[in-house]
């Protein structure tokens, strides 16, 4: 993307924390990076919460059905699931999420 040397990128980050959201994808990384380049100092990309859910991607939408089969015990004996995710244009992250909710619902 900067057609830089790896030596020469330097990435500062502070801790981001928790598990939710997506802080796996490149989305304005290289905006920042080419202002810095351009400007010739750092640059800070923050966004606010409102930007935060208009120009990023969330998690897919889903429809959920669950069948459980339970013993008079409380044993679970069956669990039947139908899934369906909408993970739209970008399907990043869409198989793990996807599978992690059928996962998830066995524990």
């Amino acid at each position: 993307v900067l057609g830089l040397p790896i030596k020469r990128i330097r990435v500062i980050k502070p801790r981001i924390g928790g598990g939710f959201g997506g802080k796996q994808e490149i989305l304005a990384e290289d905006v920042a990076a080419h202002l810095t380049i351009a400007t010739g100092r750092p640059v800070k990309y923050e966004y606010s919460r409102e930007e935060e859910f208009i120009d990023t991607r969330s998690r897919h939408p889903m429809r959920i059905r669950l069948k459980t089969g339970v013993m008079d015990d409380g044993t679970i004996t069956a669990n039947a699931m139908y899934a369906l995710s909408d993970t739209g244009a970008y399907g990043g992250h869409a198989l793990t999420v996807t599978g992690n909710t059928g996962h998830k619902s066995m524990a």
